[in-house]
């Protein structure tokens, strides 16, 4: 992890003078397009941008924005919210496809790889960009999604991931070189550089790629192009190797072509005694490492570099959005995956975003949210600007490659925090599309592994939220967020990817209880955007040019408040003057000081001003537990101690020493660090950490006039008279809505009556509700009645009209668990549960099997099992229970063996709908053993473990036991009344608080590795 220096950066301020401007100012540069290509490439991207022979059969495609929320219609018909995708290994299996379009799912994202190879990661194995295989393997899953889907839309995902063999034949001057021009990386890997060449060889192959996609059955299919994995600059920066960026002979002359553009003759001269360049050969050279290691500063050698790695990506993913125009004459959308949030390595090219947002054939963007904060009761922004994107009408696409319980545990969800349960995932899903309809973007549903989005609650809340963004569509909600979030473009190339207050926006503002708009800076300057703002929060601003600093000024003005945070305005892309406190002084208001702080990295703690907080934000003894709301027991908010304020990773090297100011928060030397600044006309807080605590930002929003709907964590989604609330915690929830004696819950279609504009309620946590609450009550509940009506018609419809084909025989193990093992035991435990059980049944009454449980004979798997249950294998039904077998004696229980998921349906394993059955198997020890167990359902149940009864509630229940040396029994009894219900019974083990379990999977060391399961006792053959 690397850290700024900060003497280093007082002394460049130092050594330069205060009043000299710079050769170029960087903002106004930065905002500039530059050119990086050489006449050698001037007639291939001519070429590559000539409209085809013939007109292809693509259809029309277009966005429209309709009251701030994009709708995407294909040759005229109407997209839906979520997305479904197929990716590449799919292999002519959409497994999910089908039962996502009965939920009202008829757009697909369809991936393929331009290069190919046996396994792309391993370099021995030949890689091919041959179009002709792209096409081959594109036609083989959108044929398949055709006959399961033949109405599907379909958006080509293009991955740009490594380069064929060719490439390196054909360029070997523009692969990634160290300064010794060696190429070759320690795992003899070669890679492009990401230049002119790269980008023409990557348009290249796309184009011929879509003109046999236009010539082909599926061209009126096709909506759009989006080309994934465009944010390469990151990997250089973590890729295991020696490349630490580019000295290829390419990168020398397209530095070169870049100060004659940015400088023009005069500037070099200015550049020359700059750069301290003996000679022009010594002006053009590039960077070594060693210069590299300081601070980066605005028209130095290094700033420079940085944007000659930045730019030419930048400019990669421009063209190939005018080649997709191009080759379709302008029917199909182009998109990008890119990292649009404003918090990307100084070597991304994904830094310019707004040259991006202004390319006019650029028409969506798209990326994953950070995975770490996903699960129920909190949540992930997405890693865009998104009210930017809406302000230049681009679509932000989101990846919600969203974890649900079926991979708990799992490689694949050992990131993204999934749920335990369905019902816990559902309302998760809920949550993606009351924010999608209430920011205003799409989604689309990734699935990395298995059939994530096929469990009945799952389609339910999917067909929910594809109907409800057209019923909200219908009243024209307009929104109105009192508060704007801002962050700057260029501020990434000078400031610490690692210390920057971007945390503010993932850690604090999700839980204040209101709404935000995030900006890029650009777009907030207008007085007509920034004027509709309470509360403008200031991210990572630390470098800005004199015209952003005037524009800034503006909004010290109509009793604005102004948040800002760590280094504001500590560059100054116009004057020769750095980390000058003057330059802070000005933007902030606030008289500082140089101080530099001890701190912890990554735990920065300031200790609370109190008396002050208590007056100027008018906090409570309650609401000074300063404590993060991320920390959240299964019934309360986790209480920390009053005077500590957690601020995040790091300080910034000054302090306040502003009489006129009013201190809150101060580090261990006794520094300001943290203060408020009235003025006539507008108020100022400033703090030198990267992040506030989540009540200090909202009470901060409250005092300057921001509508708060909740004070307790919970996550606020608004768009004109529609609240959707998620809850952040178990227990009483009191909601403040802005307006009206009633409200509407359009989930559940239950009106409340509010007191005072306040209603309490209690929800479990995770629970997430869409509120109208405006006068048009009687008229949303008519419009939600028959919106379900005509989906449910729409539907039916289209299976009737097309009958659902039958998935790949050689495909259905990959989402089958009704196999039987081979053997009985010993199972490790796998995903935190046992792998394989015994199941008996079906039994007609849950009454009457759980009666049964303590007399039961000597559980023992049949020496000669039956076949297993017969599952569908239509993909409308996948995997669904074809026959209900008759029921049985649960007193005299034949017993089957059958491997198990982290989640158990019980259809899958023969019990129907509603009937019962038992499952068991034995856990064996060597020694007293301490675990936590998480037993799910949305069944009832009874479960025993040593003869001991365990919480068996509809719900999660958690809760340690001792688990004795020897052989334990595990006996469950459960009814399958509806037909789709089932449980999960994790074992984790560990020294450790499991309180979170229910919610989030973790590190596969809590599996319990001593821990063996048998199906039979050990000593029966």
């Amino acid at each position: 992890m690397k850290k700024f220096l900060f003497p280093v950066l007082c002394i460049a301020a130092a050594m330069l003078s205060a009043d000299d401007k710079l050769p170029v100012d960087e903002d106004i540069s930065l905002s500039r397009i530059f050119d990086f290509s050489c006449d050698r490439h001037k007639a291939k991207e001519a070429e590559l941008l000539q409209p085809p022979a013939g007109e292809y059969a693509f259809p029309k495609n277009e966005i429209i924005w309709e009251d701030g929320q994009p709708i995407l219609y294909s040759g005229g018909v109407r997209t839906s919210l979520f997305a479904g995708q197929l990716m590449s290994r799919t292999n002519g299996n959409p497994l999910s496809a089908r039962q996502l379009r009965q939920a009202g799912v008829n757009l697909f994202l369809v991936d393929v790889n331009y290069v190919h190879s046996k396994n792309i990661y391993v370099r021995s194995n030949p890689r091919s960009a041959d179009p002709n295989k792209t096409y081959a393997a594109f036609a083989q899953n959108a044929g398949a999604l055709l006959k399961s889907v033949p109405d599907a839309r379909i958006i080509i995902r293009i991955w740009a991931s490594y380069e064929g063999d060719d490439y390196k034949k054909l360029y070997p001057d523009a692969l990634l070189a160290e300064p010794s021009g060696n190429t070759v990386w320690k795992n003899g890997e070669q890679r492009a550089n990401y230049l002119t060449e790269w980008k023409l060889y990557l348009a290249e192959k796309i184009r011929a790629f879509l003109e046999k996609v236009g010539s082909s059955r599926f061209a009126p299919h096709v909506a759009g192009v989006y080309v994934g994995a465009m944010n390469t600059g990151e990997w250089w920066y973590w890729k295991d190797g020696k490349f630490y960026w580019d000295y290829s002979k390419t990168r020398q002359e397209a530095f070169k072509n870049y100060l004659i553009q940015k400088y023009g003759e005069d500037g070099l001269k200015k550049v020359k005694a700059r750069y301290k360049a003996k000679d022009e050969e010594d002006l053009y050279r590039l960077p070594t490492r060693k210069e590299r290691t300081g601070a980066i500063l605005p028209n130095t050698r290094v700033a420079d570099y940085y944007q000659v790695l930045n730019l030419p990506v930048t400019n990669a993913a421009r063209y190939i959005a005018q080649v997709v125009k191009a080759v379709s004459g302008g029917k199909l959308l182009a998109g990008v995956e890119f990292l649009t949030d404003l918090h990307v390595m100084n070597v991304n090219g994904s830094v310019f975003m707004n040259q991006l947002v202004d390319c006019p054939e650029m028409d969506f963007f798209g990326a994953p949210s950070p995975y770490s904060l996903r699960y129920p009761g909190g949540f992930s922004p997405h890693r865009a600007a998104d009210a930017s994107l809406k302000h230049h009408r681009k679509m932000f696409f989101a990846e919600d490659d969203f974890r649900t319980f079926t991979s708990y545990g799992t490689p694949a969800g050992r990131a993204g925090c999934p749920a335990s349960t369905p019902l816990l995932s559902a309302n998760s899903l809920r949550r993606q599309g009351c924010e999608a309809i209430l920011r205003g973007h799409n989604s689309y549903l990734m699935e990395f592994g298995g059939r994530w989005f096929t469990h009945p609650d799952i389609l339910t809340e999917i067909a929910r939220m594809n109907r409800f963004r057209d019923v909200v569509g219908l009243f024209k909600p307009v929104r109105k967020s009192e508060i704007a979030v801002v962050s700057d473009q260029e501020s990434q190339l000078y400031g610490n990817y690692f210390a920057t207050p971007i945390e503010l926006r993932q850690n604090s503002l999700p839980s204040i209880g209101a709404d935000h708009d995030f900006f890029e800076l650009r777009d907030l300057l207008d007085p007509e955007v920034f004027r509709n703002y309470k509360l403008i929060i200031f991210l990572n601003i630390c470098a800005l040019g004199e015209r952003e600093r005037q524009g800034i000024e503006k909004m010290k003005s109509d009793g604005r408040t102004l948040l800002f945070l760590y280094n504001p305005g500590a560059v100054n892309l116009t004057y020769n003057r750095f980390y000058d406190l003057s330059d802070a002084g000005r933007l902030t208001s606030f008289k500082l000081k140089y101080q530099k702080a001890k701190s912890t990295w990554g735990k920065v703690k300031l200790k609370a001003n109190t008396e002050n907080l208590r007056r100027v934000l008018s906090l409570s003894e309650q609401e000074l537990e300063l404590g993060s709301l991320r920390k959240v027991s299964p019934g309360e908010l986790a209480p920390v101690d009053h005077s500590t304020i957690a601020a995040g990773t790091n300080l910034i090297g000054w302090a306040i020493d502003d009489p006129d100011a009013v201190p809150l928060g101060a580090s261990s030397d006794g520094g300001i660090r943290f203060a408020v600044k009235n003025h006539p006309n507008w108020t100022a807080y400033y703090s030198t950490s990267c992040s506030l605590p989540t009540k200090i930002v909202r009470s901060i929003a409250r005092k300057a006039g921001c509508h708060i709907v909740n004070l307790q964590g919970d996550v606020v989604f608004s768009r004109g008279d529609f609240i959707s609330v998620h809850a952040a915690f178990k227990g009483k929830h009191l909601l403040h809505f802005p307006s009206g004696d009633k409200v509407l819950e359009c989930v559940t279609g239950k009106e409340y009556e509010l007191k005072n504009q306040r209603l309490e309620m209690e929800c479990n946590r995770g629970d997430t509700m869409l509120f109208y609450c405006g006068p048009q009550i009687a008229e949303v509940k008519k419009a939600l009645a028959e919106y379900e009506k005509r989906q449910a018609e729409e539907i039916a419809v289209f299976r009737k009209n097309n009958p659902s084909p039958l998935a790949s025989p050689g495909w259905i193990h990959h989402s089958r668990t009704n196999r039987r093992p081979v053997r009985s035991g010993p199972f490790k435990f796998s995903a935190f549960v046992a792998p394989a059980m015994l199941v008996a049944g079906p039994f007609r009454d849950f009454d009457e099997t759980v009666a049964a449980m303590s007399g039961l004979p000597e559980i023992r798997r049949m020496v000669k099992e039956p076949p297993p249950p017969e599952l569908s294998m239509k993909l409308d039904t996948l995997n669904d229970l074809v026959k209900t077998a008759p029921p049985a004696d649960p007193a005299r229980p034949l017993w089957t063996a059958f491997w198990c998921n982290p989640w158990n349906m019980l259809s899958r394993h023969g019990i129907g709908r509603g009937q019962s059955g038992f499952y068991s198997f034995l856990i064996q020890t060597e020694k007293d053993t301490e675990l936590s167990v998480l037993f799910g359902t949305d069944a009832r149940a009874k479960l025993l473990i040593g003869g001991e009864e365990f919480p068996s509630k509809v719900g999660t229940n958690l809760r340690k036991i001792t688990v004795k040396q020897g052989l334990t029994r595990v006996l469950l009894a459960i009814e399958n009344a509806s037909g789709t219900q089932g449980f999960t019974l994790k074992f984790f083990c560990g020294n450790r608080d499991f309180a979170w379990a229910e919610y989030s999977a973790v590190a596969p060391n809590y599996n319990w590795a001593n821990g063996r399961i048998f199906l039979n006792p050990p000593e029966a053959k």
